[in-house]
């Protein structure tokens, strides 16, 4: 198995889990010529894409993939309701997912996780879109894998994670200082820190939301441009789970080769 990360910023957001004979396509955010590339062409070895949300780092490309492939596209019912107005006139539309169910797309076994927290006035989501997901994805070649973004906390607690794909998109320190320096105004630092996962909320979700006690690595992913140091959350990270830790970076590959537990 390899996880292939053709983009992982605000610029587009695509990753690509390859195992013998299939693939899984996670986001729709880069180019379908991207997603070819890195499968070596075959885009049939592609049984299906998984999209998180509706914006469009993760989702811009959308239209393309259900034009040039046949592959299911899979979102929740409010991502595809947002989208809904960008896939009109399509031949088919997006395959609709439910969160806590199973979904088997080729070798891969997919569930869906709402990103929502339960407050007193009931239930809001964790990011500014209509119904963002997180997934397990689970494959022989790999065991289980999380992937998570665009949220500042997980749903719930995971375990038996192989992998984890988690956002880790700024530090507090940093985004202050940017907003000081005047480089990031008060409107974006207010959107960062309401729907996405800083260094420390990071942290404390790895340690206390997952339990490691299987996981072989972790991914940070979607990190900000402006409000990140990629070296210093690889080790802090590190420091605070004892685990490895891999900064995504777009056009690497990255070895995924674990047997399920």
């Amino acid at each position: 198995m390899k996880l292939h990360i053709i983009g992982s910023s605000s610029d587009g957001n695509g990753y690509v889990l390859e195992a013998e004979g299939s693939a899984l396509v996670i986001e729709a955010g880069v180019p379908l010529k991207a997603v070819k590339q890195a499968i070596g062409w075959q885009i049939t070895k592609a049984a299906g894409c998984v999209i998180t949300h509706e914006h469009g780092d993760h989702a811009g490309r959308v239209k393309e993939y259900l034009q040039d492939t046949t592959m299911p596209i899979c979102a929740s019912y409010g991502t595809a309701a947002a989208l809904a107005t960008k896939t009109d006139g399509l031949r088919r539309g997006l395959t609709i997912v439910k969160s806590g169910e199973l979904y088997e797309l080729g070798d891969f076994k997919v569930i869906p996780q709402r990103l929502e927290m339960i407050d007193q006035e009931g239930g809001h989501y964790t990011h500014d879109s209509a119904e963002p997901f997180c997934y397990q994805i689970w494959h022989r070649e790999m065991g289980t894998i999380l992937f998570a973004t665009d949220t500042y906390c997980l749903p719930r607690r995971f375990t038996g994670l192989a992998s984890i794909l988690i956002e880790c998109n700024y530090a507090q320190d940093i985004l202050d200082r940017n907003v000081a320096l005047g480089i990031v105004d008060k409107r974006r630092r207010d959107r960062t820190v309401t729907s996405h996962m800083s260094l420390a909320n990071c942290i404390h979700e790895l340690t206390h939301k997952t339990d490691l006690a299987e996981t072989k690595r972790i991914v940070l992913i979607h990190c900000s441009d402006d409000n990140s140091d990629p070296d210093r959350f690889r080790r802090e990270v590190a420091q605070a789970t004892g685990k490895s830790v891999i900064v995504a970076q777009a056009g690497t590959t990255i070895n995924f080769n674990d047997k399920p537990f």
